[in-house]
């Protein structure tokens, strides 16, 4: 979980070009199917950054509710990404994939659906 001890300075996420990264969800419990979790009570100045050139292994859905998460340069996360954010940006070719079965998320729009947008 991404928070803070003090109720100011909030941890954000910031994954370089060049990283390999490979996360996975808890599939029991009561953070089950949620890979990052981002505390709600975090301000809306932050921002989450996902960059291009990296491997990223995300199983799970992205947590950041009241923040801006930012994919650029070609940043693909393959296997299944949900992203629950209060703004999303995505620039040079980002790709995510949501093949979500088996990994204790629930899929989104049925299981032929490729991104959705929910609000």
């Amino acid at each position: 979980m991404l928070t803070s001890s003090s109720g100011a300075n909030y941890a954000t996420a910031s994954i370089d070009n060049g990283t390999t990264l490979n996360i996975t969800a808890p599939t029991t419990g009561t953070t089950k199917g949620i890979a990052f979790l981002q505390d709600r009570r975090a301000a809306t100045t932050g921002v989450e950054n996902f960059a291009g050139g990296t491997t990223m292994n995300i199983t799970g859905a992205l947590y950041f509710p009241s923040q801006m998460v930012d994919f650029s340069n070609g940043a693909t996360v393959s296997t299944c990404t949900q992203l629950i954010a209060y703004r999303i940006t995505y620039t040079g070719g980002t790709k995510l994939q949501d093949n979500c079965t088996g990994f204790g998320t629930t899929e989104i729009g049925g299981s032929s659906a490729a991104t959705s947008l929910v609000e």
